[in-house]
């Protein structure tokens, strides 16, 4: 009988509860919310990194809005796309409008904006829209030379829409002022995007060689060449490089040398297991060898397939292979007495320039000056063996500049603001002149967009119209020197070396 009372009252209790609900039934007093939605944006964007500012107004409408413009917060931001850990989240704006100077890293991003209800918590985010940031220093010509002020400084020439020159590259990296410059060097991609990760920007000074970001000029005074190498390898304090080199070079730079102040040689396979270090130091003997031989800062290789490359030890006047397998075997190359050229000098004679184009030159000097070419394809072979006539290769003792033709048997040297060609041909030894008008300051020929060799780039000065670049294309009349012009600009700091960017926006 207990049992039955207890069931009775639990359904008495539930059907009162029923029938409280069924009475209140639509006694809810319900609001409408408010609702925000955001238009105006683009389809997407795309801005140049530290360049003009981005202006964006959107509109946002709300279902409830009372005129009150301090009634909402808003956030702009940027969230990486693609799930790249390179990148990370930026808040990049606070106010209703957008205006941003594009200063995040480089890359693709997602940009959202959010608006908030500061009456009642409530938040809206819009559509995410694709943003990326491109920088200017994809295509074109870097140059490395001195300011107005005595400085080492990079500018660029921009071609990567419009022709612009980007200036002060260095002296806003964030480097201390640098005098004396040298080099500026870039191993971005030769062909597959995949690569650019291995992308490296070096500025190299009298006064110190720094890596800079790659996609942003900016530098660190700690990120030394050293910091570079494995630390079992040593490295005196002093040192920095002067040369970067790369190889083959028709295909990705898959293997780095690096070429010091002091003669130091290193060895880098990028695509290996180094982690970006120098794993091998090659001016030795033998590998853990404590002996070092100076090389000079000239590296012949193939622009092709090569076995390897050239370089030459100053202490021993001779050119040394060094083999392609891990770069570190360091041997002889033969020589015989029925030979073109030595590969060991006799007494007396070194070496003063060496070129690397589709073919290897070296210019020897003792009394007389002497042309080596030799091949580096798939073995270390000489080539040809010329001797200069002084009596017509006038004021070549005074030259500091100098470049080879690969399309003809040009040697090319530049005094003051007179440009020389020689033509070594044994059968019709002759020399032509170009009056340049100023002082030449640098001059190579250029085979990132010119695979034949024969676009040669002229650098000059003067205090008026400051330092001018200029590409021209070499006649290939064997009567006459004649260069065509193809593109110039002036008003760049005082040229001391050119580089072609290829690579990353």
């Amino acid at each position: 009988m207990k049992k039955i009372y207890i069931k009775t009252v639990l359904l008495v209790a539930i059907a009162a509860s029923l029938a409280t609900c069924y009475d209140d039934k639509g006694s809810y007093d319900y609001h409408d919310i408010n609702e925000g939605t955001v238009s105006g944006l683009d389809s997407s964007y795309t801005v140049i990194y530290k360049a003009d500012t981005l202006h964006i107004t959107p509109q946002w409408t709300f279902t409830q809005d009372n005129g009150d413009p301090d009634r909402y917060r808003y956030e702009w931001t940027l969230t990486p796309a693609k799930n790249d850990t390179s990148l990370s989240k930026h808040i990049i704006g606070a106010s209703h409008d957008l205006a941003y100077f594009p200063d995040a890293k480089p890359g693709d991003y997602n940009l959202w904006t959010k608006a908030t209800d500061k009456e009642t918590g409530v938040q809206w985010m819009g559509k995410s829209v694709p943003f990326s940031i491109r920088t200017q220093f994809g295509l074109g010509m870097m140059v490395m030379g001195e300011d107005a002020e005595g400085y080492a400084d990079i500018e660029m020439i921009s071609v990567s829409s419009d022709t612009v020159i980007l200036r002060k590259l260095l002296r806003n990296s964030g480097l201390p002022p640098l005098r004396n410059p040298i080099r500026v060097y870039y191993s971005g991609k030769q062909s597959l995007a995949s690569f650019d990760i291995y992308a490296e920007l070096w500025a190299m000074t009298g006064d110190g060689s720094y890596q800079l970001d790659s996609k942003t000029f900016d530098g660190n005074i700690e990120n030394t060449f050293d910091k570079h190498l494995l630390a079992c390898l040593p490295m005196p304090g002093d040192a920095k490089p002067i040369l970067f080199a790369k190889y083959p070079l028709k295909l990705i730079s898959m293997n780095r040398i690096a070429i010091c102040d002091n003669g130091d040689l290193f060895h880098q396979p990028v695509l290996s297991s180094s982690n970006g270090f120098y794993m091998t130091q090659v001016n030795v003997p033998f590998i853990g060898s404590a002996e070092r031989f100076p090389v000079a800062p000239y590296v012949w290789q193939s622009t092709v397939l090569t076995a390897g490359y050239i370089v030459y030890d100053q202490s021993g006047r001779r050119f040394i292979k060094v083999e392609m397998s891990g770069g570190s075997n360091v041997a002889s190359l033969p020589d015989n007495v029925t030979d073109k050229f030595p590969w060991v000098q006799p007494a007396g004679r070194t070496l003063i320039y060496g070129e690397n184009s589709s073919k290897n030159f070296a210019l020897m000097k003792d009394d007389n000056y002497h042309i080596y070419t030799f091949a580096t394809t798939s073995a270390f072979t000489k080539s040809n063996y010329y001797t200069i006539d002084l009596s017509i290769a006038y004021r070549l003792p005074d030259a500091k500049l100098y470049a080879f033709s690969a399309q003809r048997t040009f040697l090319l040297y530049a005094v003051g603001s007179t440009l020389y060609a020689y033509d070594y041909d044994p059968a019709n030894p002759r020399l032509f002149s170009i009056d340049m008008v100023d002082e030449i300051t640098a001059m190579e020929f250029e085979l990132s967009q010119d695979k034949t060799g024969n676009t040669l780039t002229v650098c000059t000065y003067n205090p008026t119209t400051k330092g001018t670049l200029t590409s021209y294309a070499l006649s290939l009349d064997p009567n006459k020197f004649e260069l065509v012009p193809l593109f110039s600009r002036s008003d760049l700091v005082k040229i001391v070396d050119v580089e072609w960017r290829i690579g990353e926006n």
